[in-house]
């Protein structure tokens, strides 16, 4: 689902030192072949609240050490996966 060649990057960790690997990579898109499907889950998430809102998560170990929230449109969200790429360790707040 992961474009992992968006952003290369070798994750390097020394256990001994106490690494975590945080701060290692920041960004991602979704393979083509599957965003038609995310965005799809996307707006079905969306038009079933009662408030229009869904939240999207992008977690992960080596992602940045300190989360983000950002509020988007969930044209904006496309927007910005197509130009920047995604943010790791960020909660989007999407509405319509």
């Amino acid at each position: 689902m992961i474009d992992w060649s968006f952003e290369s990057t070798t994750i390097e960790l020394s256990f001994d030192k106490g690494e975590t690997g945080a701060n290692q990579i920041s960004g991602f898109r979704f393979l083509t072949e599957y965003q038609i499907e995310v965005a799809l889950i996307l707006e079905e998430a969306i038009s079933a609240s009662p408030e229009h809102k869904a939240y999207f998560l992008t977690d992960i170990q080596f992602g940045a050490d300190e989360g983000e929230i950002a509020e988007k449109s969930l044209s904006d969200f496309w927007t910005l996966h197509d130009t920047e790429g995604l943010k790791w360790n960020t909660l989007y707040k999407l509405k319509k």
